[in-house]
């Protein structure tokens, strides 16, 4: 598993997720293509939500498949009046 931060314009902070390839080894990696799975979660979840709390590894392996977990909810936003970050 590999979490990965990245700024987005679009809603102006970094947003967050997690990349779940088949193959362990870093250099096994690179240049093979998978196909990609991206699961989106519920409004309050984060990116370490379903990985973390699911066996999801074992099946995304044997069948060969990237798995992405987006935090779906922007935090850390400072919009005026807004109390929760997500």
């Amino acid at each position: 598993m590999l979490t990965v931060q990245h700024y987005s314009s679009t809603v102006n902070g970094f947003m967050t997720f997690m990349l779940y390839l088949p193959d362990a080894e870093v250099s096994k990696q690179r240049g093979k293509a998978y196909p990609a799975l991206y699961f989106l979660t519920g409004l309050t979840c984060t990116h370490e939500n379903m990985p973390t709390k699911t066996g999801f590894a074992q099946y995304a392996k044997k069948h060969r498949i990237a798995v992405i977990f987006p935090d779906t909810s922007p935090r850390k936003t400072n919009i005026d009046k807004i109390a929760d970050d997500w």
